[in-house]
């Protein structure tokens, strides 16, 4: 969902995902398998992603590295309080990173840090002014652009019939261009392993319901997919494309029968509305629209996945820790088992 910044395992279990069942309707929560060594999995790459850490009442965000080949974890940044990290992508070439990062209590810019760690960060431009800050920034596969979500929080901006805080999917041509505006009352931007396509989260603004839209890499030709079924969320995280190119992935909360009103919050004009860092679930949608199908019952919150390297595994954040699974959410296994309880990313890299 929009970013307002002011941002136990069981162990020998392979599950494959159940069924979802009716609205309201209890499912028994997944377990993980916990493998003893890291290196057992056979894996390939590095996992990059954020942790947090709490002492003395201050909190502590780090940029770390989990090589598959070694199971070892390296710390590429790390905050002083009171900064904080909020995102972060890996360059195409495995050299940069861009991340979301929040300096001396000032909303978050993008900072760009060589993916070693062994010089400053460096922020990437300016913002626009004191309401304003960038999220969630992802790289074109080939590079050339950085896409971020750009909030403002200037009340005197909004316009009529206008979400707020306003929110805009920017991309920036690296390193010497300018943003440029992709999608208006947008976020979650991700583009296709091929580059070719953007997949967001758009929200309507006759309802605020959220909604998956594609389009092309400049914003171009934007298409609601319809969504379908007993069970489709009203609140959507995180999507991505599949390796398969047909598929749509993307983290919601499971629907929930609405909670009644009395007579003085129908009068006083209140409406039931959704949190975004509820426990959540991955789902899955044909690229063409249809029926949702719910791949887990994790109850997990912030999850954001990434694709591997040979394309037959995700990772995925989530406040209790990053784990692996297959696509079809099956083979859940927990590599990272403490990051902190916060919201942040992973990528996964060769």
């Amino acid at each position: 969902m929009a970013l307002v910044v002011i941002s136990g395992c069981t162990v020998n279990i392979s599950l494959t995902a159940n069924p979802a069942g009716e609205i309201g309707q209890s499912i028994p929560t997944q377990s993980f398998e916990t493998p003893s060594d890291l290196t057992s999995l056979h894996l390939t790459g590095r996992l990059v992603y954020l942790s947090g850490s709490q002492q003395g009442g201050t909190a502590t965000i780090s940029i770390e590295s989990l090589d598959f080949a070694t199971g070892a974890t390296t710390t590429i940044f790390q905050t002083a309080p009171p900064d904080y990290l909020y995102a972060a992508s890996v360059s195409p070439d495995k050299k940069k990173l861009v991340f979301s990062y929040s300096t001396n209590g000032n909303f978050p810019a993008l900072y760009l840090l060589p993916v070693d760690g062994l010089s400053s960060p460096q922020r990437l431009f300016a913002p626009a002014g004191r309401f304003d800050q960038y999220t969630e920034p992802v790289w074109s596969p080939d590079g050339k652009y950085i896409y971020f979500v750009h909030t403002n929080f200037d009340a005197t901006a909004q316009k009529p019939n206008q979400p707020f805080p306003i929110n805009e999917i920017q991309r920036l041509d690296f390193p010497s261009g300018s943003p440029e505006v992709v999608a208006a009352n947008a976020y979650w931007p991700r583009l296709s392993l091929d580059g070719t396509r953007l997949i967001y989260v758009s929200q309507n603004p006759q309802n605020n319901r959220d909604q998956l839209t594609l389009a092309d890499p400049n914003g171009g030709h934007p298409a609601r997919i319809q969504l379908s079924g007993p069970d489709v969320p009203t609140v959507i995280d995180a999507p991505l494309l599949l390796p398969d190119e047909e598929t749509i992935l993307f983290s919601a909360p499971t629907p929930q029968p609405p909670a009644s009103m009395n007579w003085l919050d129908r009068l006083l004009g209140l409406q039931n509305v959704s949190a975004h860092t509820v426990p959540s679930e991955w789902w899955s949608v044909p690229l063409t629209g249809g029926k949702v199908t719910q791949l887990t019952h994790i109850e997990a919150t912030s999850l954001y996945g990434s694709i591997s390297p040979d394309r037959t595994w995700l990772a995925s954040f989530s406040g209790n820790g990053l784990f692996l699974m297959h696509p079809d959410g099956t083979g859940l296994a927990m590599v990272v088992d403490d990051v902190g309880g916060i919201s942040g990313t992973v990528e996964w890299i060769p």
